[in-house]
């Protein structure tokens, strides 16, 4: 099956949670069985429901399924260095910890890998309404507690050509990421309200 799979999805990378709604996910309601997983709300798109089928054994389970690697984009907005540790350690740890042994229990033995760490998606905007300064603060402090050893940290970059934001990332906060994820948005409308469905 993964060899039908993967034939048909071509994917390198495969990131989650996505979107604005990276940055109001909470790990813990997507583990343990669906049945007992809490059902919240999207704000983002309109408050729909969230079940939490898909959480994170499923996301890494496809992403092994289908060969890609992982990009794992992490709470930065209305989460804390805390939960995003204690989700990390959850997905890699080899050890008896306390979270490495839930990990098992549901149904997972051996650690994923991470690839890629997301710190946060769109900090300036659905992120958190962050400024350029606060953000790189914010990533430093991330960073020291959250980091999974070989992945690679991706910061947020700035929305659209916002330099000032780039300019100050690199300048205070290089040291504390290694790729740069740029959020560069072409609508032929020019109007974000009528940015049509294509575009999402």
């Amino acid at each position: 099956m993964r060899a039908i799979i993967s034939g048909v999805v071509a994917a390198p990378v495969v990131r989650w949670p996505g979107g604005c709604y990276a940055d109001t996910y909470h790990w813990r309601d997507g583990v343990g069985p669906r049945a007992d997983r809490p059902v919240t709300l999207n704000r983002w798109w309109g408050n729909s429901e969230e079940d939490n089928a898909f959480g994170t054994h499923e996301f890494f389970d496809f992403a092994e399924l289908i060969g890609a690697k992982t990009y794992l984009s992490i709470n930065m907005g209305s989460g804390t260095p805390s939960e995003a540790a204690q989700w990390v350690e959850y997905i890699t740890s080899d050890t008896r910890s306390t979270l490495a042994q839930e990990r098992r229990a549901n149904g997972r033995a051996r650690p994923w890998k991470i690839d890629y760490l997301g710190l946060g998606n769109e900090p300036w905007g659905c992120g958190g309404r962050m400024r350029a300064s606060y953000y790189t603060d914010l990533m430093r402090q991330y960073v020291g507690f959250v980091m999974p050893q070989g992945a690679v940290s991706v910061a947020s970059g700035p929305n659209a050509a916002d330099y000032d934001w780039t300019r100050t990332l690199m300048r205070d906060g290089r040291d504390n990421f290694d790729q740069l994820s740029l959020h560069y948005y072409t609508l032929p409308t020019g109007d974000w309200a009528r940015k049509g469905a294509s575009v999402g």
